[in-house]
């Protein structure tokens, strides 16, 4: 069967009133302008079509890409219509035969004889380099390794993936060892140490700055929003914060993705049930969040 991130989510998780500036202490994550953000030279721009659930999500990136850049592109969002192009449930191109993408995000890229890429990474690079979010880049397997570390710490990340986790006692054990341990603060520091600043690469945003900003986005609102004290859990990194509200600062209004249901000022929904008290004790019984 697919890899359903929509199953279990259920209509409260589907709430598109969710806003960054509604978080709390996230204003400082969005204020000001952001710098230099398109200083890359205008192209024709592709036709893309993202196939991803009704939410950003791993999609982020991509949908961000496109409306900054104005570009034409088309979120396809239905269950049945991504299921016909993920080789997971026996999906295909046109051309016949199952395919070799096999979860969303799907990029189906119509100008280039509807090349296909899976994989939020790699998709996060072809889409940066077909709208021109390159420019800064001066080493694309090292903007690979940059990438990969985001995403390896959301998997890493107690209760960053799996819609269907349940914040129990036990997560809530394993996120407190997360912190206590070091691991929280070695992942955040290496990713600190990859960013010149103001964006990865300095004055110029790419797609590795659009890919930071959706995995951070990702684990404020799906961990810390919901715990007390954790409003500045990445108050520490003030360069990945820098790259965070800078992205956030972008334009994704003036030229929305078409059939895209969900804001882009948000990422993930949040769960569709509080936190259980015990999760929340355990973490209390710490003094990680005081």
């Amino acid at each position: 069967m697919l890899l359903r991130e929509r199953t279990n989510l259920g209509s409260g998780m589907m709430v598109a009133g969710l806003s960054v500036l509604a978080l709390v202490s996230w204003a400082s994550w969005v204020g000001g302008a952001a710098p230099s953000a398109l200083t890359h030279q205008e192209t024709a721009h592709p036709h893309l079509t993202i196939y991803y659930w009704p939410f950003p999500a791993r999609a982020h990136s991509l949908l961000s890409m496109c409306a900054v850049a104005c570009a034409p592109c088309t979120h396809v969002h239905s269950y049945d219509r991504i299921a016909a192009v993920a080789s997971a449930n026996g999906g295909s191109m046109e051309g016949g035969g199952v395919g070799d993408t096999f979860a969303p995000p799907i990029v189906v890229d119509e100008d280039n004889q509807g090349f296909a890429i899976s994989q939020s990474v790699a998709a996060t690079l072809y889409v940066g380099q077909r709208l021109g979010f390159d420019a800064a880049v001066p080493n694309v397997p090292k903007s690979v390794q940059y990438m990969v570390d985001l995403a390896d710490f959301l998997a890493q990340i107690p209760g960053g993936e799996g819609p269907t986790l349940i914040f129990d006692e036990e997560l809530g054990r394993k996120l407190a060892h997360f912190h206590t341990s070091g691991r929280f603060d070695a992942w955040m520091q290496n990713i600190e140490r990859s960013i010149i600043g103001p964006y990865y690469y300095g004055e110029r945003v790419s797609y590795v700055d659009f890919y930071l900003n959706q995995v951070l986005k990702w684990i404020y609102q799906r961990i810390y929003r919901q715990i007390p004290g954790a409003e500045n859990v990445f108050g520490a990194y003030p360069k990945a914060m820098g790259v965070q509200a800078s992205v956030s600062a972008l334009d994704v209004t003036t030229c929305p993705v078409l059939g895209s249901p969900f804001p882009l000022t948000t990422s993930f929904p949040s769960p569709d049930e509080p936190f259980s008290k015990p999760f929340l004790d355990t973490l209390a019984n710490t003094s990680i969040f005081r």
